[in-house]
């Protein structure tokens, strides 16, 4: 069993007795090498020194938590910017399957664009969407209403509205 907790002043003795009871109780093995740790809201870096038995863990400033990159004063703009790259990328994908030629039927363009398009924008939508800017959410709503224009053949000059209802 290894001895997880940050050492800093005799404030933390809890933190580390919490940690060491809840390792030894859950029968818990952590791995030094794979374990990182971020502190939110501190402009300054290596402030603690959080050890794993004797292996110092190493600090990440941007960790990346079940697919969402945070950033510890930025919020998650990163990971804005990364959902944004990734639809455009989808959108060109449902763009190929959309194409008139191919004759395809609106419940598989449907289908399609839930799982390619929108499961890529809404995952973890609760995490980062109120912190988006007006701009991002605009944006947002732009590439479901082109993704709503490929699945329903209306031209580009439609309205948006008629798009997403056609869809």
């Amino acid at each position: 069993m290894h001895d997880l907790w940050p050492e800093c002043n005799p404030a933390n003795r809890p933190t580390r007795t919490g940690l060491n009871s809840a390792q030894s109780s859950r029968y818990m093995e952590v791995s030094a090498e794979k374990t990182e740790y971020t502190l939110f809201g501190a402009r300054d870096t290596n402030l603690l020194d959080v050890r794993i038995g004797e292996t110092v863990l190493n600090e990440v400033r941007t960790p990346k938590l079940l697919g969402l990159t945070m950033q510890p004063h930025k919020g998650l703009s990163k990971h804005e910017r990364s959902v944004m790259a990734a639809t455009d990328t989808r959108l060109m994908q449902l763009r190929a399957v959309a194409f008139p030629e191919w004759g395809q039927e609106r419940k598989m363009l449907l289908a399609f664009y839930l799982e390619l398009v929108l499961a890529k924008i809404f995952y973890g939508t609760v995490s980062w969407l109120f912190d988006a800017s007006l701009s991002d959410r605009e944006r947002l709503e732009r590439v479901q209403a082109q993704a709503a224009q490929m699945m329903t053949g209306i031209p580009k000059a439609a309205n948006r509205e008629d798009a997403m209802r056609g869809a």
